[in-house]
């Protein structure tokens, strides 16, 4: 039986008197680049004990023991040399805590040490904070030169670094955290909570959808043999357990469909109906070619990597089947995709060589660097090779804090740097990115607080 869907259309044409309100408490006609405090981390109790996963920790110092005496009964992950131990392969790793057996073959002295392996590198870089915005619905997007500020119920343009903000039009930005803009310089979508929105001048806009919200990246501009389409995904959060989809709006007919279906979870435990999802976590374009890319969670058979190659008209699915492929965001180089688990289990970083996509790519193709401890969230991009991730506390498999990751790719490797620690209220604490402006600017919502943070990653001197 076929299901009919009717969409409500609504077309609203906002005040246009000018507004001198600003960012946050309106008192700065633009944003400087003035000095920052650097926002300061929370330690590891016993540094001593913990090490980065590319390095060796020396358990002679450790035991006080010779090298030459020292045995360890459970090294399984780790390889002995020389009175230090390695981590044999970053891949297999399943956790970040470990209790060693230590023997001492002389003595017949029984002791045991536990250490923590880390993906991280702390002490490098941190955050340096220039604001800090009291609770609102704020958002910014910036694309080529221009910079689109929603503040304050407003939309606003900043042209250019040196530019002032320019008042555009009142706009209903309702939702303080999931929020989206996209454009191809011609047409405009911006999605908040559940609406989305679209424009051809910046002043009137459509209301065209107003079923689902996305997370961070849930809508494309493409064109294909249709013509011109918005491209967007569902995510409904909590027990809300429903069809989830990719919808397509025609911007020449005003017609929405749908273009790719996932069955609810009740449906797949019924029927084991197929493909599943309980919900899509992002659906984005990569830069360096056609494709686009559509992730799913949560549990294992819910979880999966898709690609077009035809501008959304069809979806393969990349790979899924286990918590490698459930993910909330992907970073693209010339010659390979990357992306980081969402999961309350052994968390990575994956990638795949651009050579090697195609349908169900074998696991044996992927690189996995591990960043073991909470989920792996959303991320804001700094420069082509540069990138700032956020998590939570889902699984507190090193220690219960939050932390932002500033990740660095140089010839195709990923590096990863703690800019921030901290013990949050709940799992889902984090600082959240919620855009970047043409000033380089990152705008973090601290989840905890629920203020806004003006900052950009700094070099440690």
């Amino acid at each position: 039986m076929k299901r009919i869907v009717f969409f409500v259309v609504l077309i609203f044409t906002w005040g246009c008197s000018k507004d001198k309100a600003v960012i946050g408490d309106n008192k700065k006609s633009e944003i400087d680049d003035e000095k920052g405090n650097i926002i300061v981390s929370e330690r590891d109790d016993n540094a001593t004990l913990c090490f980065y996963y590319k390095d060796s920790i020396d358990v002679s110092k450790i035991l006080g023991w010779s090298y030459k005496d020292i045995k360890i009964d459970n090294l399984q992950e780790f390889m002995l040399k020389e009175g230090k131990i390695f981590l044999i392969n970053p891949s297999l790793l399943g956790k970040a805590k470990f209790t060693l057996l230590c023997n001492n073959t002389v003595t017949n002295e029984k002791k045991e040490i536990s250490l923590k392996l880390k993906g991280w590198i702390d002490d490098k870089y941190s955050l340096e904070r220039f604001e800090v915005f009291p609770k609102q619905n704020f958002f910014v997007y910036t694309y080529n030169n221009d910079s689109y500020f929603f503040s304050n119920s407003k939309l606003y343009i900043k042209r250019g670094k040196q530019g002032k903000l320019e008042y555009l039009c009142d706009f209903p930005l309702i939702d303080l955290m999931y929020n989206q803009m996209v454009t191809d310089g011609k047409q405009y979508a911006v999605r908040t909570g559940n609406n989305i929105y679209v424009s051809d001048n910046l002043k009137s806009w459509k209301l065209i959808y107003s079923e689902s919200r996305g997370i961070k990246e849930s809508m494309v501009i493409v064109n294909n043999k249709n013509g011109k389409e918005l491209l967007f995904s569902e995510y409904n959060p909590g027990e809300n357990y429903k069809r989830q989809a990719v919808r397509a709006y025609n911007f020449a007919t005003g017609e929405t469909s749908i273009r790719k279906l996932f069955y609810s979870r009740l449906e797949y435990q019924a029927s084991k109906a197929l493909p599943t999802a309980r919900h899509i976590h992002f659906l984005l374009k990569d830069p360096f070619s056609s494709l686009l890319f559509l992730g799913n969670g949560d549990l294992n058979h819910e979880s999966a990597i898709y690609y077009s190659s035809d501008n959304g008209l069809t979806f393969n699915m990349l790979g899924g089947g286990e918590q490698i492929w459930r993910s909330l965001t992907m970073f693209f180089t010339k010659q390979n995709i990357f992306w980081t688990s969402d999961t309350q289990t052994a968390q990575y970083m994956l990638k795949l060589n651009r050579n090697d996509i195609t349908q169900n790519v074998g696991s044996n193709k992927l690189t996995k660097y591990p960043l073991i401890n909470g989920a792996l969230w959303c991320s804001e991009q700094i420069s082509a090779t540069e990138f700032l991730q956020s998590t939570n506390n889902e699984g507190s498999l090193y220690d219960n804090r939050y932390r932002n990751l500033y990740i660095k790719i140089e010839n195709e490797e990923p590096e990863f740097y703690s800019t921030f620690s901290k013990t949050g209220n709940g799992v889902y604490s984090q600082k959240y990115p919620v855009g970047k402006d043409v000033n380089g600017n990152i705008y973090l919502l601290d989840l905890d607080s629920y203020e806004l943070e003006r900052v950009k990653v700094k070099k440690i001197e």
